[in-house]
């Protein structure tokens, strides 16, 4: 039996995927119009190289939709500006940098991309899955991106995990309030330690974050388990991400330092606006969401979603108006759909 599954939910407007080892997240897919993501992970594009900074052996590249993606060749071997390329795409755009790809033989029109595909192609390099659909996978898929947007995360033992991303690094910090251990302090460093750090692997590989992390160790931390937490942190990566990665022992300062390959766009910039709320695009999303739900489950009934003002402006760019938004729903969902603010400033599906 299979205790690891792709638990798929396609909407109108997105499709997400979790991938589960047994209980336990470990990769997520999304894919909408609402919040584009640029060139994904794995895709392959025809694109023209465009420009060539000096003294590098790559260059930018415009893809047949329009898109940057930087390139590099092999040493010596950079084609002539104008020459046409077909890209992998290696790295998606994040933190305002381009996708990074490299070059593939043959043809290929962007048509054929399938990011979704090229996903399930990568979770599979390290871990057998099956996929699963339907009503019952909504929930877990739900606490899935909960959890991985949180910037607290609950150690199975007891304690937490707090991350926090800077533009230098990712710092994950340990704190073991609310943990029932009776055990010297020794002994829970040790158990806390080796928990954190396969745990802290695991959230990275969820969210996609990647470059330099630094994970503050509970004191005290011998030389001998040193090696067991950067032992733990790097079997935990490995098991759930086919990235590479690598890590130092804490230092004489308790510090584990790593460094990870990006891949995929963080999940929380395709998510949350510069305050680290929910982004207003992705609040509509959200409505978009619950209310097809609530159809399903009331195909006869009169609703409305209320949306917070930033929300409802959200829709102008995306659809025009919200009443052409609503006819949209209405078309494939049903009738008696209508889309509103919210007097109370939250997303909201109300029956009339």
């Amino acid at each position: 039996m299979v205790d690891s599954q792709i638990l798929v939910e396609t909407r109108q407007f997105e499709r997400r995927a979790v991938v589960f080892d047994g209980d336990r997240p470990i990769g997520l897919f999304h894919e909408s119009e609402l919040l584009p993501r640029g060139l994904r992970l794995g895709t392959v594009h025809a694109a023209v190289l465009l420009a060539q900074p000096s003294a590098f052996d790559g260059g930018f590249c415009k893809t047949q939709g329009g898109e940057d993606v930087y390139v590099r060749f092999a040493k010596g071997a950079t084609p002539p500006l104008g020459q046409r390329l077909t890209v992998e795409i290696v790295a998606e755009a994040q933190g305002g940098k381009a996708a990074r790809g490299r070059p593939v033989a043959g043809e290929r029109d962007d048509s054929e991309a399938d990011p979704f595909q090229a996903w399930c192609n990568r979770v599979s390099e390290v871990i057998d899955v099956q996929q699963a659909h339907g009503t019952d996978a909504q929930a877990r898929i739900d606490l899935a991106f909960e959890q991985a947007l949180s910037r607290e995360i609950t150690l199975p033992g007891g304690g937490q995990l707090r991350l926090a991303r800077t533009p230098a690094l990712t710092a994950v910090d340990i704190d073991t309030s609310g943990r029932v251990e009776r055990a010297g302090r020794s002994a829970l460093a040790r158990a806390v330690n080796l928990e954190a750090a396969a745990e802290t692997a695991r959230q990275l590989a969820l969210r996609g974050l990647g470059g330099l992390v630094v994970l503050d160790c509970v004191a005290p931390v011998s030389k001998a388990l040193g090696a067991e937490v950067k032992t733990a942190f790097l079997d935990a990566f490995r098991a759930v991400s086919p990235r590479r990665v690598a890590a130092l022992a804490p230092s004489p300062f308790g510090l584990l330092e790593a460094s990870l390959a990006w891949a995929e766009r963080p999940i929380d910039e395709v998510f949350m606006d510069g305050s680290g709320q929910l982004s207003p695009q992705a609040q509509l999303l959200e409505g978009l969401r619950r209310l097809e739900r609530d159809i399903e489950q009331r195909p006869a009934a009169s609703l409305t979603l209320a949306l917070p003002e930033a929300a409802y402006i959200a829709i102008r760019p995306f659809m025009g108006s919200a009443d052409r938004l609503a006819g949209e729903v209405s078309r494939r969902l049903g009738p008696n759909i209508q889309i509103e603010k919210s007097p109370h400033g939250r997303v909201e599906v109300i029956r009339r």
